[in-house]
């Protein structure tokens, strides 16, 4: 009986020590997530505006290039050239190992730009 009670004051003791760890974790991360919420309130306008912005300009681009395509038939076939070597560099950056058909792509690309 005394071993069973030595080792129920054991687990005892360690269910204390865990709770005590639990604890502090987690006043550790309201510390974190209130710090957060400091960051978050200081930079929030700025990273708004820079987020309109920048989706201004995604929205300012592409209505450019479809105006051009519309009005300027010439230079529709350079920006289906840039589109192109584009997606060759997409392909080179996603591929592990080289293929021939990109390089071959590529390489007639480069012979119409010429």
């Amino acid at each position: 009986m005394a071993l069973v009670n030595r080792y129920m004051a054991h687990d005892l003791e360690l269910c204390g020590i865990i709770v005590q760890n639990l604890i502090k974790s987690q006043q550790n991360l309201n510390k974190l997530w209130f710090l957060v919420e400091k960051v978050d309130g200081y930079f929030a306008a700025t990273i708004f505006l820079l987020f309109i912005h920048n989706g201004l300009c995604i929205v300012y681009t592409v209505n450019w290039a479809y105006l051009r395509v519309i009005y300027e038939p010439k230079y529709t076939t350079q920006m289906v050239l840039i589109v192109f070597a584009f997606i060759v560099i997409l392909i080179q950056f996603k591929m592990e190992d080289v293929s021939l058909g990109a390089l071959y792509a590529t390489q007639k690309l480069f012979g119409k730009w010429n």
